[in-house]
């Protein structure tokens, strides 16, 4: 059976901001092992929409090969339909587009293969905090889930793989400690690339109902790290008082 974009439940046709400095098209998986409360694509984590036309996808890509760099296939989370990420891949490089994977890292083994067969070009790995609570976990322990992606960052760290890790920011569940926590770790293995904060994006409807937190986060309260430390959506902490 094909299994080129067979999983795919929302395109997002042309990106200028998931690859810095490049036009990427994004594709959106259905599910996710985690539960995180302020997760947006609560209908993605349901399962509840309609996966698309595999040709209507290829399609449209071939139709924008000269604009289109990277396909990016993130979530849910892509690495839970192995077959599919691979053969969707593949396509992806003999068509002369570069791939990006967006992961929770749950799944190191296929991550660390398809780099080996030169099937993913860059991967943003999401860091989630340390001792996360067991209502965010839907298949695996959360030590279980944090040795898997602890083997993709070493990984990735020690082959110098081009990738990225990132955090989203809620105050009220990623508080200036765990951030702390997670620079320390970061430090720790020896990471050199960049790490994002993300602060969360306020929509109408989230997977555990969360709203915006009236806190400002301190982005000053942060550590000084060796690696280069930025923040996305910055001006939606900025807006909130400190507390």
């Amino acid at each position: 059976m094909n299994n080129e974009f067979s999983k795919v439940a929302g395109v997002e046709k042309i990106s200028m901001i998931d690859m810095r400095g490049y036009v990427s098209c994004v594709i959106f998986n259905p599910k996710c092992n985690y539960r995180c409360p302020y997760c947006y694509n609560k209908s993605l984590w349901l399962n509840k929409l309609e996966l698309l036309d595999p040709q209507g996808i290829k399609d449209y890509l071939l139709s924008r090969k000269n604009v289109i760099d990277y396909v990016v296939f993130s979530g849910g989370e892509c690495t839970m339909y192995p077959q599919y990420l691979i053969d969707s891949a593949k396509w992806c490089k003999e068509h002369g587009f570069k791939v990006k994977v967006d992961t929770n890292g749950s799944n190191p083994n296929l991550v660390i293969e398809m780099i080996e067969d030169g099937l993913i070009d860059y991967v943003a790995l999401d860091y989630k905090y340390p001792d996360l609570p067991n209502e965010y976990l839907k298949f695996h322990s959360n030590s279980m889930l944090r040795w898997n992606m602890e083997q993709l960052l070493e990984y990735m760290i020690s082959n110098d793989v081009p990738f990225e890790t990132r955090t989203t920011i809620h105050p009220e569940i990623t508080n200036e400690d765990k951030a702390n926590k997670i620079l320390k770790e970061l430090e720790k293995w020896g990471y050199k690339g960049t790490h994002y904060f993300q602060f969360f994006n306020e929509c109408p409807e989230t997977l555990g109902n969360v709203n915006q937190h009236p806190r400002r986060f301190r982005t000053e309260d942060l550590i000084e790290t060796s690696f280069k430390v930025e923040f996305r959506n910055l001006k939606n902490n900025d807006k909130r008082a400190d507390q």
